[in-house]
């Protein structure tokens, strides 16, 4: 049996959507522990980073995809998988960040269906879209699908409406991604996501992409004084870090925007770059709050525990989370500085109760998980047999 893999990353900068790639890698092998493999990762990626070590069973091809220069070729690699796994980096199944990647990241899951293989769209968020054309297109590719799953209801009410057809809503991957264990640190510890893209006000920079009515900027400065006078040890954690490729810049490098408050800060402790998303966890998972704007930085810390409170500037956010049953987070495109720094406060003045919320959630995310893994397990072995 051969996998491909569409929209998974093994070297990307951003550490969330490493973390998908190894959760649903992760489950993979835990599913076939004495299987070797055989994987194809359709991108444009030239390195699997540390994958290779993390997950010695796999045996792992790149095919780099080149619509232009090798269509043919690209067509017969897809047809030698019997099925094709497909995330779209978690939320890059929607232009809010970019229009013409996602014209060609649907042209490619449209022939990915097509193909002999089946195409499975895992757990992800769907749309918005502001192109009507593209979410057509959209449409199409979700309709074509084997399967569909989305992370949270928004998203699967959203796919159904622009495809016609059934979806399947379960929650984030990324809540599956296994740590050694936690760091240790001493005295309490407040842990700060810093996002880069909102530092810079989205990917073009000088602009307020997401219609945030927050002050980022201003919101995370009050947060560390707030932090640092409660006698918190207050950290900076990058979610979005370096490239493994030294050409490549990272224009929403969290590391930068993180030394930027340091210079103005310098009581803080900036964690390092992380080189994979389960080095990244393991640090989350040793402080007792996170408050994070990546949203897989604020998973890291909810799955493990740690007191939670995320940032949104997307609905992803309010999706994911109130699925959850968890609504305990701050809408930066609903409040402005002020609000969003006392709604921070005021969640964490209720940390003893909404602790309890937050087990409770995870409850319901290993119900969910379960039942993707059961999906998965018998879709495979099907194929198998």
């Amino acid at each position: 049996m051969k996998i491909g893999l569409l929209g998974f990353t093994f070297a990307h900068e951003n550490m969330g959507c490493q973390a998908l790639t190894y959760s649903f890698l992760g489950m993979l092998t835990e599913m076939f522990p004495n299987e070797k493999i055989d994987i194809v990762d359709f991108h444009e990626e030239r390195s699997l980073g540390l994958v290779p070590e993390r997950f010695p069973q796999l045996n792992i091809e790149i095919y780099r995809i080149s619509l232009k220069k090798d269509f043919k070729g690209f067509l017969r690699k897809m047809n030698e998988c019997d099925i094709i796994f497909d995330e779209s980096y978690g939320d890059g199944f929607s232009d809010i960040y970019f229009t013409k990647s996602v014209i060609r990241h649907t042209l490619v899951k449209i022939l990915a269906a097509r193909s002999k293989a089946r195409l499975v769209l895992t757990p992800q968020t769907y749309g918005p879209f502001k192109n009507r054309m593209l979410e057509k297109m959209a449409g199409k590719a979700i309709r074509m699908s084997a399967k569909v799953y989305s992370r949270d209801s928004i998203s699967k009410e959203y796919a159904q409406s622009i495809s016609h057809r059934k979806v399947v809503s379960l929650t984030d991957m990324a809540f599956g991604l296994k740590i050694d264990a936690p760091r240790s640190f001493e005295g309490k510890n407040f842990g700060i996501n810093v996002s880069g893209l909102l530092w810079q006000g989205g990917f073009n920079g000088n602009e307020n992409q997401f219609g945030l009515k927050t002050s980022y900027r201003e919101y995370l400065a009050r947060l560390i004084e707030y932090a640092h006078a409660e006698g918190y040890n207050v950290h900076l954690i990058p979610h979005v870090t370096k490239s493994f490729s030294a050409e490549r810049e990272v224009r929403d490098s969290d590391s930068k925007a993180c030394l930027a408050l340091k210079e103005q800060f310098p009581y803080v402790t900036v964690a390092e770059d992380f080189e994979d998303p389960i080095r990244a966890k393991e640090y989350i998972a040793g402080m007792d709050i996170f408050i994070g704007a990546r949203m897989h930085a604020t998973i890291a810390a909810f799955s493990t525990g740690v007191f939670t409170v995320p940032f949104a500037y997307s609905r992803k956010f309010k999706g994911l989370y109130e699925d959850l049953h968890y609504p305990y987070f701050v809408d930066g495109c609903a409040c402005d500085t002020d609000q969003a720094f006392q709604a921070t406060v005021d969640i964490i003045a209720n940390k003893e109760a909404y602790s309890k919320v937050q087990k409770k959630s995870l409850k319901i995310v290993e119900r969910k998980l379960k039942r993707f893994e059961d999906d998965i397990r018998a879709l495979l072995t099907s194929e198998r047999s």
